[in-house]
């Protein structure tokens, strides 16, 4: 799957969201082309890594650093800020979601259960990744 820095950089608009109104809209397209740049640099540089690890890397962790990268170049206080203040509120938005599904009846039994199998087809050894998983039995 070959998608583009550009392509996956548009699902990141609250980070353009963040950089337009420290910066102005002039200084953030500015930076949100040389973030494009430097994530299409990262990409083809890590172009051999495994695809259960691409998952992280292509989505989340790669897109992040070239933001920060790029926002850097501008204001490094800043940089850290916005990115802090995004995932900060993208770790939020999830811990919402985990929290109304842990009140049903039954959820954290569910959710622990799901987590584990999910756990062991998204992180094992033959994408890349080197985990051991423990799960105690309550």
């Amino acid at each position: 799957m070959n998608r583009s820095a550009k392509s996956i950089l548009a699902k990141k608009q609250a980070f353009k969201n963040e950089i337009e109104s420290a910066f102005g809209a002039e200084k953030c397209e500015s930076i949100w082309l040389n973030a494009e740049s430097l994530f299409d640099e990262i990409l083809v540089r890590f172009s051999d890594l495994a695809k259960g690890e691409r998952m992280h890397t292509d989505n989340f962790i790669f897109p992040a650093a070239a933001i920060y990268l790029a926002i850097k170049e501008f204001d490094a206080k800043k940089a850290f800020l916005i990115l802090e203040k995004v995932m900060k509120e993208k770790a939020l938005q999830a811990n919402a979601g985990i929290s109304k599904m842990l009140k049903f009846l039954g959820g954290k039994t569910f959710f622990i259960r799901m987590w584990n199998t999910i756990s062991k087809k998204k992180f094992r050894r033959d994408g890349g990744e080197k985990c051991d998983f423990y799960l105690r039995k309550a």
